[in-house]
């Protein structure tokens, strides 16, 4: 149904995420941080972040979770962080999934490290 509506299906990563039951454990172990919108659909509604674990594990904070006032924080106080770069996945109507926070990003280069 996305693809008729002009967005790529859903990713795996998006499917398969499990709601995050302990974000403070997630944070500890953080790897990258993604957001995920629905085409047309209000953010408040559908949107996303998608939390990746050392293990590889995928975890979701649905935007209405009080859990992501708390990963904004988190968020804002990392190397690398950019503020309009969320802001962006969050007012694009287009839907989809983006990558706002990596911990292998460099500060300020917007290319992630190799190692």
């Amino acid at each position: 149904m996305d693809a008729l509506r002009g967005a790529p299906p859903c990713p795996v990563r998006v499917r398969s995420a499990a709601p995050c039951a302990d974000v403070d454990g997630v944070l500890s172990q953080l790897r990258e941080v993604a957001v995920w919108l629905e085409v047309d659909e209000p953010a408040r509604d559908t949107a996303r972040y998608l939390l990746q674990a050392e293990d590889m594990v995928w975890h979701s904070v649905a935007f209405g979770d009080p859990a992501a006032g708390k990963l904004t924080s988190w968020l804002r106080n990392r190397p690398g962080f950019d503020d309009d770069r969320l802001l962006d996945a969050v007012m694009n109507r287009s839907g989809g999934l983006v990558t706002i926070w990596s911990a292998t990003r460099r500060e300020g280069s917007g290319r992630t490290s190799p190692h």
